[in-house]
């Protein structure tokens, strides 16, 4: 391929790794894309030039699935990573890739999905999950790098003795340098191991954590590196499993200064909800060591339940403070998205946060009320930006009435994918799964036997290939409707009162007011 080409590659299994031979230019890419919806499958791409796109394949390897060596300005967009020990590896310290929109799942216990070195990469809008884990996503290594937006889920540990973390960076060679990683807007839903674990080479600094939420993270962010700014992140149900969510460190204190300081560190307008060791108020929060304390700033935080250690060295802090979530059972509420409006810790309006944080910003992830939110990420299943099905229903319409009763009724719906295929669609009765349709082809229909009289409710939902989900219902009746009865009055006859129909009678209303000398009993 030459500059400005695009290689389409056509729907298929192709058990070979792609590697490009030259680059294109920032105004002609070099691209390689799934020719239509259905992502080809390949074992994985190597690629060395710049100005590369590889876009919409599902990439199944154990190893390593797509290595970037030196490449500048590469774009990894659309893809599904499945099975994957090692998603993208980055080497030769690349500048400026964006890895977007991609979906990493299966069952392979997953080394380190993500490396990162060189500067000025983004990676944004991917989907994490289901995984099974050994270490870390990220290892973020290198200078002004972004992760932000993305959804981690449904990640559960290998039980193989790896430190586990969602980013981990550790000093020693001079290409572990970190300056200005900024990580924000991301949802993490459920982690089993630590939020982050950061040791610094000594020209390392600038670790910004902010807008996040953190929701059953078994173990605290920790790190010792220098300027580590923790901004109106929520922490629910985290850090349980050493007591704290962040922990601001000092090698010092433990006798390995190699490992660096978290001095100049800012953590402000966080919520820290039940982060706290189980049924033990006394740290939660953060904490900080004896050797980053001197330059710690900590202002307009809440911590909830009361802990009588985890919100020390600040001001503005309001502890034992219920933040009032709407619903901190369900943090991505009833759509199953994170960073939408039906999600579970969002503060009501009027609720403590609002208002209370630095210059009367709101504290946490969120905004009150839920104003301003984050795009959103991608549904349970749905890879980085898939769009879910649609479906409607056909047949019957809503208010149909079938006279006869047992009566046979035949549903049908039409359902599309405007970015993949329909796995299967379901036909529900009155909320009751009656049967499914999983030859993936038009027409989607399933019929009902024996309807009894009354009124029921028809529901479909479609599932595509990423397990993306919508549903349309409708109602209808089965019998005879009898008319609603003409309004009548009760009519008194001989002291007893009688339901035939009587004329109502006409009530007027004086002006003048009734005066009376007798009491009212």
């Amino acid at each position: 391929a030459q500059a400005g080409d695009t290689c389409l590659v056509s729907a298929g299994t192709y058990n070979e790794r792609v590697s490009t031979f030259r680059s294109g230019t920032a105004s002609s890419r070099i691209t390689i894309k799934a020719a239509s919806a259905t992502k080809p499958t390949v074992s994985g791409f190597s690629i060395n030039h710049a100005y590369i796109t590889v876009e919409g394949f599902l990439i199944s390897n154990t190893g390593a699935a797509v290595t970037v060596s030196g490449a500048n300005y590469c774009e990894i967009l659309n893809n599904e990573f499945l099975g994957a020990e090692e998603g993208i590896d980055m080497s030769g310290s690349p500048a400026s890739c964006r890895i977007r929109g991609n979906w990493f799942h299966g069952s392979t216990v997953v080394s380190v999905l993500i490396t990162l070195r060189g500067s000025g990469h983004i990676v944004e809008n991917n989907e994490f999950g289901p995984l099974v884990m050994h270490e870390d996503i990220f290892r973020p290594f290198g200078d002004n790098n972004t992760i932000r937006n993305n959804y981690f889920r449904n990640i559960t540990s290998g039980n193989t003795g790896g430190h586990m973390d969602i980013f981990q960076i550790y000093g020693g060679a001079s290409d572990r340098r970190v300056t200005n990683l900024l990580f924000e807007q991301n949802f993490v839903n459920g982690w089993p191991g630590q939020a982050w674990m950061v040791d610094c080479t000594s020209d390392s600094r600038l670790i910004t954590v902010r807008n996040n939420v953190f929701y059953n993270v078994n173990s605290a962010g920790q790190s010792y590196c220098p300027e580590n700014i923790i901004f109106n992140n929520t922490f629910a149900y985290s850090g349980q499993g050493n007591g704290r969510a962040v922990m601001i460190r000092n090698g010092g204190d433990e006798g390995a200064p190699s490992r660096g300081s978290g001095a100049n560190s800012d953590i402000r307008n966080n919520i820290f909800y039940y982060t706290s060791y189980p049924n033990d108020a006394y740290a939660g929060g953060y904490d900080v060591d004896n050797g980053a304390q001197a330059t710690f700033e900590s202002r307009n935080n809440i911590a909830y339940p009361t802990t009588s250690s985890g919100l020390l060295f600040g001001t503005g802090n309001l502890n034992g403070t219920n933040p009032q979530f709407g619903d901190a059972s369900n943090a991505v509420g009833p759509d199953g998205r994170p960073f939408t409006a039906d999600d579970g810790l969002i503060p009501p309006n009027g609720a403590p946060p609002c208002g209370a944080g630095e210059s009367g910003t709101d504290i946490g992830a969120y905004k009150c009320g839920g104003a301003g939110l984050p795009p959103a990420g991608p549904p349970a299943g749905g890879g980085g930006n898939n769009q879910p099905p649609t479906v409607s229903i056909t047949s019957p319409t809503s208010g149909q009435n079938f006279p006869t009763a047992p009566a046979t009724i035949t549903v049908t719906a039409s359902v599309s994918d405007a970015d993949g295929t329909i796995a299967k669609v379901e036909f529900y009765m009155d909320n009751t799964l009656r049967g499914t349709d999983g030859d993936n082809r038009a027409p989607w229909s399933y019929t009902f036997a024996s309807v009894p009289a009354g009124s029921h409710t028809y529901k479909v939902t479609a599932y595509d290939d990423k397990g993306a989900t919508v549903s349309a219902s409708v109602s209808v009746t089965v019998g005879t409707v009898s008319p609603p009865p003409s309004p009548s009055c009760p009519n008194p006859t001989g002291g007893t009162f009688s339901t035939a129909a009587a004329p109502c009678p006409t009530l007027s209303v004086s002006k003048t007011a009734i005066t009376s000398t007798e009491p009212i009993t």
